[in-house]
């Protein structure tokens, strides 16, 4: 046989083996077109957080919804009577089934899978003992305060908690991490070690002694339904900037406050439920001086912070927080009406009697449009032009028979023999009606005498009463520095803005809202405080402040700005704006009676009004909704981050789903020849 025979034999069997294996490759690919795809198991998830690593205490808990790596970590070894959940954006049920819907008590169930991590079942006296041991021993102020308004105890097999406020905001102290009685009981300093018995997804291990690490490995006893965990081992480097971070580990994961650059990840960004922003103390500072500030100080500030991007305020109302400027600063027109001006360029006033002026009429044309009238007509035909949409008028409790809606004019004649004008002050109001509801309201008031004399008389009675005497005279400093603005006393206007010390960003904000405001021609004095600090002053009469610049936090029940703004929230110190408004109150009643639960649909409307009552009354300003950063490695699957999430402890919410490797799974549809050349067609001459 030559060689060429033996070539074509080869290239026969070469071209028969790969036509079968690309028919096999087909076929294979028809059998798992439509296979499930599912997670698998397994792997270490290394999270790398921008902060200094914790010393993992559980009595330094806070139940607030902030960002604390000591919360963070211990969200993933303990678990606690209820959750946030991001994507309901409300309380839902974590080692129990809690029934809120009667606050102020609130009755709790454990569930089957509420389990220590050597597959015991968590009991009620280890809620009671862990509530009665934070009570004692809770390092936290915030959760201290919070857990004595509550009193614990056990009935019919529920554990009830028995809340000593009508504030929802109280509930947040359903959030404590729950710990095992024996831990409480026979050991216990508030360090975490591999001892104790933990309730999470995860446990602490001592694998990793590292000064920069905290290393987790999988809890074989923790079940949820809802959160499955696929993750084996969680390991955290912390540091105060990238480089540190990759020193310690090489992360799947970085958290920060600002969007740096990571090595090989993508950036996803979330909103915290809360806002950074200004409060004006109403009490103090006038409305015209209030809306200059916001506009001609703060409104013009340029943050350039990338964790606080100017963005709508996506809680409360649809104003934009970015960066606003005027052409021309209302500021100075602000405090001139309030009797300021610049140094040196005080004019003595004229020294004369001052009139009250007549009151004008927007609806009454005849006899005249203003009040008061002096008429010595016997006989007086009042005219009014009704506004649109009126179909009833009432003058004196006396509703018009010849009134026609169309044409909206009409004329009441007043005369002494119909009894409605008399000698000397008659008061004529009229109320104009759109069916029941009230449209407008106007008045005016005639003086009459068919005596010109005794008119006259009346005339001059009604300009002596509403004289004003001569002012005293003025004595007008001239040692004043022209580029300040002083009353006329010589006292220079100073705003004091106290500023949350907690947050460094405002106070570069403080900084330049001073600057800005020492451009102007007056002076600012800046007092920082801490949070805890400002809600206790808060509640004082005497604390004396004009801007307050802190976080606005909007709770945990489907964004509650309810609990903070309240007027009867004053006294514990959420209301910083110092709010005191009955159609507020009444509104954000609506809104905390329900929870949030009953009539989500309506949330927005009732946003609005209390947003038409914050914009009347000019007291918050917000900067911007403050971003949080998280950058994944393009390895990582299942990633669904939400758009709003309540700080950095709720990762555990947003890893619950994620892992590394998929499986699949034969699809148990039947399969046929007929549609395996359909699928084939579609494959082959499909566009897409």
């Amino acid at each position: 046989m030559s060689i060429y025979s033996e070539i074509k034999k080869y290239l026969l069997f070469l071209v028969g083996f790969f036509c079968l294996l690309l028919v096999g490759h087909i076929i294979v690919l028809y059998f798992y077109s439509d296979a499930i795809e599912y997670p698998l198991p397994g792997g270490t998830v290394n999270v790398g957080i921008l902060w200094e690593k914790p010393k993992l205490n559980v009595l330094n808990f806070d139940t607030k919804i902030e960002n604390d790596p000591n919360d963070t970590v211990l969200r993933f070894i303990y678990r606690w009577l209820v959750r946030f959940s991001p994507t309901d954006k409300k309380m839902v049920g974590d080692l129990a089934s809690c029934d809120i819907e009667n606050f102020p008590a609130v009755r709790c169930r454990l569930s089957q899978n509420a389990l220590w991590n050597d597959g015991t079942a968590m009991t009620k006296e280890d809620v009671i003992k862990t509530y009665a041991f934070f009570r004692e021993k809770a390092l936290n102020e915030h959760t201290k305060s919070q857990i004595s308004l509550i009193d614990v105890s056990e009935n019919e097999g529920d554990i009830v908690f028995r809340f000593k406020t009508r504030d929802v905001t109280a509930l947040q102290v359903l959030f404590l991490p729950i710990i095992r009685e024996k831990d409480i009981v026979e050991w216990w300093n508030g360090d975490i070690n591999d001892t104790l018995s933990f309730s999470g997804p995860y446990v602490f291990t001592n694998k990793e002694d590292q000064k920069k690490s905290i290393f987790l490995a999988r809890n074989p006893y923790y079940t949820h339904t809802n959160r499955p965990f696929f993750f084996d081992q969680v390991r955290f480097g912390f540091g105060t900037k990238n480089s540190e971070i990759y020193k310690v580990i090489t992360p799947d994961i970085i958290l920060s406050d600002a969007n740096t650059d990571g090595k090989n990840t993508q950036w996803n960004s979330y909103i915290r439920p809360a806002f950074q922003g200004a409060f004006i103390n109403a009490a103090r500072v006038p409305l015209s001086l209030r809306k200059s500030l916001y506009q001609d100080i703060f409104g013009t500030i340029d943050t350039k912070d990338t964790s606080l991007m100017p963005e709508e305020n996506v809680f409360l109302w649809d104003i934009p927080n970015s960066p606003r400027t005027t052409n021309q600063s209302t500021f100075f027109q602000a405090v001139s009406a309030l009797g300021y001006s610049y140094g040196g360029t005080f004019q003595a006033p004229e020294n004369k009697p001052t009139t009250t002026p007549k009151k004008p009429l927007s609806y009454i044309t005849n006899p005249g449009n203003v009040s008061p009238l002096f008429v010595a007509n016997p006989t007086i035909d009042i005219r009014w032009t009704a506004p649109a949409g009126t179909t009833k008028v009432i003058i004196n409790d006396y509703t018009l028979r010849n009134f026609v809606a169309k044409k909206r004019t009409f004329v009441y004649t007043a005369k002494k023999e119909f009894t409605n004008l008399t000698t000397g002050q008659n008061i004529y109001r009229v109320s104009f009606y759109g069916g029941t509801k009230l449209l407008a309201e106007e008045s005016v008031t005639i003086y009459h005498d068919t005596d010109q004399a005794g008119l006259e008389k009346m005339k001059t009675t009604w300009e002596k009463e509403n004289t004003t005497a001569p002012a005293a005279p003025v004595v007008v400093q001239t040692n004043l520095d022209p580029k300040k603005l002083y009353n006329r006393e010589g006292r220079a206007l100073s705003l004091k803005i106290i500023v949350q010390s907690e947050s460094p960003y405002l106070r570069r904000i403080a900084d330049e809202a001073k600057k800005k405001i020492e451009e102007l021609g007056a002076e600012a004095v800046i007092e920082e405080l801490s949070v805890n600090d400002i809600q206790s002053n808060m509640s004082k009469p005497d604390f004396a402040y004009d801007i307050v610049l802190t976080g606005v936090n909007l709770g945990l029940f489907y964004y509650d700005v309810g609990s903070f703004l309240h007027s009867n929230q004053i006294k514990n110190g959420y209301n910083m704006a110092r709010i005191k408004d009955s159609a507020l109150d009444t509104l954000l009643s609506r809104l905390t009676d329900r929870l949030y639960y009953d009539a989500p649909d309506r949330l927005r409307d009732i946003q609005i009004n209390i947003q038409k009552i914050l914009e009347r009354e000019f007291v918050i300003y917000t900067f911007g909704s403050p971003y949080e950063f998280m950058g994944t490695k393009n390895t990582l699957r299942g990633i669904k981050i939400p758009e709003f999430l309540a700080g950095r402890e709720m990762l555990i919410d947003i890893m619950s789903r994620w892992y590394f490797k998929e499986g699949y799974k034969l699809s148990s549809e039947p399969k046929s020849v007929i549609w395996f050349f359909a699928w084939l067609k579609n494959e082959l001459f499909s566009s897409t």
